[in-house]
């Protein structure tokens, strides 16, 4: 009653042009003509003028789910080769993973955040779901790591590995931003025992953390496979430090082996219950994948071999 624009299972459509390790070149494209995210259709497409070897990471993220599974379609057209399709984990069910969140109190934020995990276990580290105040469009959220902490290492971009940039849609004060599992360029494994460093960093002063009467490297929280340190703001670029912060995330990791992905249906099962509104007219010429995700957040790469649209 009263709601004269009620939007549930809202998915959006991003494709974004990337370089080998998974930065985002130029602008982001946006569906159906658009120079935003579409709120209005359940149907969107994207086309682009593509070059040969280009790279692209197409995303699907939403908002306002009703059900804790969105299943959806996603078809790319083009003069594209199936070996060079690599599709993401971000469309495995999130409980296939486990996670451990610190808190989302916030109180205060930068552009930049350095937390250290110390292992109980072997795990691998997927994912971090993070706090930003910005609750509209999207944010671009950098990921580096390091062997050991990031004591003594916060100004030296030099000791850092650069784990690639997410585009993700942001959810604002209170609700974990996500971070689809498969953003990283790499799999970070940290053995038991073993201590390792992130540091997490946004496109704008808006990565919320909160200020704590602990020690930098103390124990904030705790599992049975892993721990969360206390550790320290950091601006953009590994800028200034300030200590005794503790980011404010969900940390999504596996404990000691992989989890395969589930087997995708090469077209899907059924239609979908609601009827879709109207395709473009202007129909692709060519078909050449089809995915059915189990999950909202999917995405995946593709690498043009030919010019093609």
């Amino acid at each position: 009653p009263g709601c004269t624009k009620c939007l549930i299972n809202n998915l959006d459509l991003l494709v974004e042009q990337i370089d080998t390790n998974g930065s985002r070149l130029g602008t982001a494209f946006y569906p159906n003509g658009l120079e935003r995210s579409d709120t209005i259709n359940n149907a969107e497409r994207i086309r682009i003028q593509t070059k040969n070897k280009e790279r692209y990471r197409v995303s699907v993220t939403a908002q306002n789910l009703g059900f804790d599974v969105q299943k959806y379609s996603l078809v790319v057209t083009g003069c594209i080769k199936e070996d060079k399709i690599e599709s993401t984990k971000s469309g495995v069910d999130s409980t296939d993973y486990s996670m451990i969140e610190t808190l989302f109190a916030g109180g205060m934020q930068q552009s930049g955040n350095m937390v250290d995990i110390r292992a109980l276990n072997d795990i691998k580290i997927l994912s971090f779901n993070v706090h930003t105040s910005v609750s509209h469009g999207f944010v671009d959220v950098e990921f580096y790591t390091k062997e050991g902490s990031h004591q003594g290492f916060e100004t030296d971009k030099s000791a850092w590995t650069f784990l690639g940039t997410a585009i993700v849609k942001a959810r604002g004060n209170g609700i974990p931003t996500i971070i689809p599992p498969g953003s990283f360029n790499q799999d970070i494994e940290v053995k038991k025992g073993e201590t390792r460093a992130f540091y997490i960093t946004m496109d704008r002063k808006k990565l919320r953390y909160t200020p704590v009467n602990k020690a930098v490297g103390d124990v904030y929280k705790s599992n049975a496979d892993l721990e969360v340190l206390v550790g320290v703001a950091c601006k953009n670029n590994f800028g200034p430090i300030w200590e005794r912060r503790v980011l404010n995330a969900q940390i999504v990791y596996e404990v000691d082996s992989s989890i395969p992905l589930p087997s995708i249906a090469e077209y899907p099962s059924s239609p979908p219950t609601v009827s879709p509104t109207p395709v473009p007219t202007d129909s692709p010429t060519t078909y050449m994948h089809m995915l059915l995700k189990k999950l909202v957040g999917g995405e995946a790469v593709y690498t043009f071999d030919d010019d093609s649209v």
